[in-house]
């Protein structure tokens, strides 16, 4: 029986996610909103909003030349 290739780049791929993973997820750290470190201080993120910009100007058609106006002679 043999495997296709493909079977066995997932399976690799896999294994490695795993293993990085298993490295890598006791590592984090999670802050909560009420969680400070001895010493620490906590900064706030003050963000002051911009107005809405109000509608886009029109776009002008450009200026029809009026018709020529007929005379009598």
């Amino acid at each position: 029986m043999t495997i296709p290739a493909i079977w066995l780049a997932f399976a690799a791929s896999l294994l490695l996610h795993i293993a990085v993973l298993w490295q890598w997820l006791p590592r984090l750290h999670l802050l909560s909103p009420d969680e400070t470190r001895a010493g620490e201080t906590i900064s706030r993120l003050r963000v002051r909003l911009a107005p809405a910009p109000g509608p886009a100007p029109a776009a002008q058609a450009p200026a029809q030349v009026p018709a020529p106006v007929p005379r009598a002679r």
